[in-house]
């Protein structure tokens, strides 16, 4: 059995310690907002039509698409981030 006798609550950082935590946070926050604002501005539209086979080459070393091609699991018009210029 344990028996509690004092209570003691951790020092707050001071403003200085946290600079580098606050800086990047409205970093951050800023570049997010531009990205809306470009998204808004700037609507992308994404077309059906697959990209011709020279342009498909994969990179050295780049994995191979697995038998059949087809639109990478029906993720077609997807970037890496998983945008896809219809916002949302």
């Amino acid at each position: 059995m344990l028996t509690v006798i004092d209570r003691r609550s951790q020092p707050s950082p001071s403003l200085d310690a946290m600079r580098p935590s606050i800086v990047r946070f409205l970093t951050m926050q800023r570049i997010d907002s531009l990205l809306e604002t470009i998204r808004e501005r700037y609507p992308v539209t994404i077309t059906a039509a697959r990209a011709p086979s020279e342009l498909r080459q994969p990179a050295p070393g780049a994995p191979q698409e697995e038998a059949g091609g087809g639109d990478a699991g029906g993720r077609a018009g997807r970037c890496a981030g998983g945008y896809t210029g219809r916002g949302g």
